[in-house]
């Protein structure tokens, strides 16, 4: 990883550019609800037919974005990852709420490591970091019942006692994507394979609550 070789100035304007991105990205997500009642679990999860921690469509988004390379969407796969255990947390469960930190934390990090290796500590890089932070925290929450719980997480965050994690330039990207992760028939493999299901999911839930609003959405 780039950050090995470079010397101490690099780091701290490095971490600036992270602490940066993130704060503006938990900011423009936690400002957007303020309702305070619990959430049923499965509209904040939706569907993960394959069962890789990461919401259907998001992952099939991730997939076809053809301006990622491999490192970048597992990137975004671990940073998705990491919300999708936030949303399955029980607030009032303090060892959950402090997991979940941890793998937002450990998400964001990895996201960092990746995009500064490309880009270098650069107004590039801080271009680069927010902008696409901002973009896929836009789709992971993208119903008000999911920013509402985002909200309701960092409140509990701000009381809860968890490990400050100090990562240093260690590299915490750990998700793995089937076959290669740049390769487009991997890509279309997958994408047609997280179709299917959705498409087998819509027609039975279809069949059996048609007209349902409630678990249609529930579904992305």
């Amino acid at each position: 990883m780039m950050l090995r070789i470079t010397g101490r100035t690099f780091l701290i304007g490095s971490c600036r550019i992270f602490s940066a991105a993130v704060l503006a990205v938990f900011m423009l997500m936690a400002s957007s609800c303020s309702d305070d009642a619990p959430i049923p679990k499965p509209r904040l999860l939706g569907t993960d037919s394959d069962g890789d921690g990461v919401r259907d469509d998001v992952a099939e988004e991730i997939a076809m974005n053809a301006l990622l390379n491999g490192e970048q969407k597992k990137a975004h796969m671990q940073w998705a990852a990491a919300f999708q255990t936030m949303f399955a947390a029980d607030l009032g469960n303090e060892d959950e709420v402090r997991n979940a930190i941890y793998e937002i934390d450990e998400a964001a990090n990895c996201f960092f490591h990746v995009y500064l290796s490309l880009f270098g500590s650069s107004a590039d890089a801080q271009t680069a970091i927010r902008t696409d932070m901002r973009t896929l925290s836009a789709k992971i929450n993208n119903t008000r019942e999911r920013r509402t719980f985002f909200k309701q997480f960092n409140k509990k965050k701000e009381i809860t006692p968890a490990r400050k994690p100090d990562f240093g330039d260690a590299d915490t990207c750990h998700f793995h994507m089937g076959g290669n992760a740049g390769g487009s028939a991997a890509e279309a493999s997958e994408v047609e394979k997280l179709r299917k299901f959705r498409d087998e999911g819509s027609s039975s839930a279809g069949k059996s609550d048609a007209g349902s609003d409630g678990k249609a959405s529930a579904g992305k």
